[in-house]
């Protein structure tokens, strides 16, 4: 698993020990895209030297948080998916979501569907990197880069240790594991390379496809939390699943990974927009 924008910390000579950053912005639409510019978020972190000494880690990268300039949006290898930022070329897959009965309820996916507001949804998941509220990411086919579906890292709990996690998958993404190789990937990228302690999400009860997602891309299940959230104007239980550091001693195998069944909702506890929470495996931000 890689991350061609992976961020690196280092040493600084400054007191505080904090990172000198450049910024390079390098995501531009594809040449065939229409319509807005879309502004990326920062893509591509290089570390600067600010006195001598190599480049090293001086603190778990998550308590390291140089965030003023916003998050690298990094892509991620997801097996036969590739996780990467939205591009304006993604329009078709969040029409699909919007006529999803689900996807909406539980993401900022906009109903009813405009081009307009297809740009601006894409456009909301640059400006969260941007903002530093986290990582929004779609789930690309990676034979022929068709975005289907969306999975985000969200950090607003960051100081605690804690990073939450979210997807959906459109109804013509479904039934290859599309989820089940996202959140792993992810899971993966974000107790590792990111140093994040734990990351959690939320499943509710009667969602069995996305249960199954969550447990075998490695999250276990730690408990009931009832009448957790409103959606959909009505109080929803929800199970907590959540993956930490201790579990990447031994973490679950790719081939164990089976496809054919994709999750209809995994949640963060809050949409990064004020909305409802931000993701589900057939439902995202």
């Amino acid at each position: 698993m890689w991350s061609r924008a992976r961020r690196r910390w280092g040493s600084s000579s400054t007191a505080t020990g904090r990172v000198s950053l450049a910024i390079r912005p390098s995501l531009e639409p594809a040449a065939d895209e229409t319509g807005p510019s879309i502004r990326p978020g920062r893509v591509g972190l290089i570390p600067c030297r600010s006195g001598t000494g190599a480049l090293r880690p001086t603190r778990p990268r998550w308590q390291t948080r140089a965030m003023t300039d916003g998050l690298v949006i990094p892509e991620l290898d997801a097996g036969p998916f590739l996780l990467r930022p939205f591009r304006t070329g993604d329009l078709p897959v969040i029409q699909e979501a919007a006529a999803d009965p689900y996807i909406p309820v539980i993401s900022s996916v906009p109903v009813p569907y405009s081009a307009a507001d297809g740009l601006a949804f894409v456009q909301r998941q640059h400006d969260r990197a941007r903002e530093g509220v986290g990582y929004s990411l779609a789930i690309a086919d990676r034979a022929g880069d068709r975005a289907v579906g969306q999975i985000g890292l969200w950090l607003t709990e960051l100081a605690e240790g804690r990073a939450a996690t979210g997807y959906w998958i459109a109804p013509s993404g479904r039934g290859r594991g599309a989820a089940v190789h996202a959140l792993a990937a992810v899971a993966r990228w974000a107790l590792t390379d990111l140093a994040v302690p734990r990351v959690h999400l939320h499943v509710e009860p009667w969602n069995t496809a996305s249960i199954r997602t969550a447990e075998r891309a490695g999250f276990r299940r730690e408990g009931l939390l009832r009448s957790w959230m409103e959606l959909g104007g009505e109080r929803r239980d929800m199970l907590l699943y959540a993956r930490v550091a201790a579990d990447e001693q031994a973490p679950p195998a790719p081939s164990m990974m089976s496809p054919g069944v994709d999750a209809v909702g995994a949640r963060t506890i809050s949409s990064p927009d004020g909305r409802t929470p931000a993701a589900m495996a057939a439902g995202t931000t």
